[in-house]
C-alpha cells in the first residue's frame, strides 16, 4: 500500500516542483531602473513656461509614465502631472506655466521662493525616483540708476579753476519677496541670482527579462526525474504481476 500511494503521489511532487522553479527564476533576472529631472532654467518669474525633462534608464518598454509633481516653497502642490515614457529612448518631457491662478488655502499657490520638483518613474515591477529644484519671483526684476555729482572749486592769484566730475550706479531691485504670512522683504543685489539644482534620487530593483536558463535547467530536471518515476513504476507494476501469476 505504501508504495503504490507513493507511486499516485509522484506526479503531483512533480508539477510542485515545476511551478516553484517558474516563481524562483525571476528572482535572477531583476534589473536596476533610474531616472534623471531637471528643469531649462534654473529661475523663473510671472507667467514664464517651465519645461521638466528627463530619461528612465533602462529604457522600460511600452504603456510606462513619470509623475511630476511641483511644491511651492509652502510645501503645497501647484502643479502635477502624469507623463509617458518614450518605450525606445526612456525620455518623457513636460511644459506647466508659472503663476497660475489657483489657489491653496484661500491664498495663491504660485509664491516667491525656491521650488521642488519630484519624478516618480513605475512600471515592470519597479520604481525609481528623483527630485530638482528652481526658484520662481513675481515679477520680472527691476533696474534702478543713481548717479551723484561732486564739485571742487579753486582760486589763486594767477587763475580759477572748477571741476565737475559724476558718476554713475546701477543697482538690480529684486521684486518684493512674499511668505505664507503675507511678510514682505525687499532686497538690493548686485549679480543675477542663480539656483543649485540639487538631486536626491531613489533606485529599486525592477523586473527584466533577465535569463531564462535556470528555467530551462529546471524544466529538463523535472521531465527527466518524471520520466524516471514512470518507468519505474511500470516496471514495479509488472513485478507484481508476475509474482500474482506465479503458482
Amino acid at each position: 500500500m505504501g508504495l503504490s500511494k507513493a507511486l499516485r503521489t509522484a506526479p503531483l511532487l512533480a508539477l510542485i516542483a515545476l511551478a516553484t522553479a517558474f516563481l524562483v527564476a525571476p528572482a535572477f533576472a531583476a534589473a536596476t531602473y533610474t531616472v534623471t529631472v531637471q528643469t531649462d532654467a534654473p529661475s523663473y518669474y510671472a507667467t514664464q513656461t517651465i519645461t521638466i525633462s528627463g530619461i528612465v534608464s533602462p529604457a522600460p518598454g511600452a504603456n510606462t509614465a513619470v509623475v511630476v509633481t511641483i511644491k511651492n516653497p509652502a510645501n503645497a502642490v501647484v502643479d502635477i502631472g502624469d507623463d509617458p515614457v518614450n518605450p525606445t529612448t526612456g525620455a518623457y518631457n513636460q511644459v506647466t506655466v508659472a503663476g497660475g491662478p489657483i489657489s491653496c488655502g484661500g491664498s495663491p499657490c504660485w509664491i516667491a521662493g525656491v521650488y521642488t520638483v519630484n519624478a516618480t518613474w513605475g512600471g515592470n515591477s519597479g520604481t525609481a525616483t528623483k527630485t530638482t529644484t528652481f526658484t520662481y519671483s513675481l515679477a520680472a526684476p527691476t533696474t534702478t540708476t543713481s548717479t551723484s555729482t561732486t564739485s571742487t572749486t579753486s582760486t589763486s592769484s594767477t587763475s580759477t579753476s572748477k571741476t565737475t566730475s559724476s558718476s554713475s550706479s546701477t543697482l538690480t531691485t529684486l521684486p518684493p519677496t512674499t511668505t505664507s504670512s503675507s511678510t514682505t522683504v525687499s532686497s538690493s543685489i548686485s549679480s543675477s541670482t542663480s539656483s543649485t539644482m540639487t538631486t536626491s534620487s531613489t533606485e529599486s530593483s525592477g523586473g527584466g527579462l533577465g535569463s531564462l536558463t535556470y528555467v530551462i535547467v529546471a524544466v529538463i530536471v523535472i521531465i527527466i526525474v518524471g520520466l524516471g518515476v514512470v518507468m519505474w513504476r511500470r516496471r514495479v507494476a509488472t513485478g507484481f504481476a508476475k509474482q500474482s501469476t506465479t503458482p
